[in-house]
């Protein structure tokens, strides 16, 4: 993580203090509330340590996660459920010089895949509308969520698009479900 300070509990004539990790014991640089006892102030520094923003990560940190996901059950879970070959690959790019974007999008034309498909529409594809990469507020790690869509165009103009499903990656594994399994409540 980027230049984050990390916290220990110290005791200074009594009471609890917490001061950066590795710094001189007298140069503490907050004062715990009051905490009546020392697991009290043991749990308040756990919430100082804490990770709650993505902005705690180094833009690099959050590539190099982004980048090790590995997109092959995501592929092959929807490449089942619509009976076609689907490749979404990763992408990023900067909405602005502070703020990343991780997207997911197979190029591949699959509006031919069937008549009714290709008789409405010119172009369809599988990719992401919503989600990104985030942080678990319960332990700091990064995780990545975002719906699932079939992007349409149609002959006469205009785009719109329908979810299929949804992708969460949590602690190290990826939490696939269609639209239409979480509505039957399969």
């Amino acid at each position: 993580m980027k230049n984050r300070k990390q916290y220990e509990l110290i005791e200074i004539g009594g009471q609890f203090k917490a001061a950066v990790v590795g710094s001189d014991p007298q140069q503490t640089c907050y004062l715990i509330e009051s905490p009546k006892t020392r697991e009290a102030a043991l749990d308040e520094i756990r919430r100082m340590n804490a990770v709650y923003y993505l902005s705690d990560y180094a833009h690099d940190e959050i590539e190099e996660f982004w980048q090790s996901l590995d997109m092959k059950p995501v592929n092959e879970f929807f490449g089942k459920m619509l009976n076609l070959p689907v490749n979404l690959a990763k992408h990023s790019s900067y909405t602005d010089e502070f703020t990343m974007r991780h997207s997911l999008s197979d190029n591949a034309n699959i509006a031919d895949a069937n008549p009714i498909t290709a008789a409405a529409w010119s172009k369809m594809k599988v990719c992401n509308f919503g989600g990104g990469v985030y942080v678990d507020k319960s332990t700091g790690a990064l995780c990545y969520a975002a719906s699932i869509n079939l992007s349409y165009e149609h002959w006469s103009g205009g785009t719109n698009g329908a979810q299929i499903g949804s992708v969460r990656y949590v602690n190290g594994a990826w939490q696939l479900e269609s639209e239409r399994a979480k509505r039957e409540g399969k």
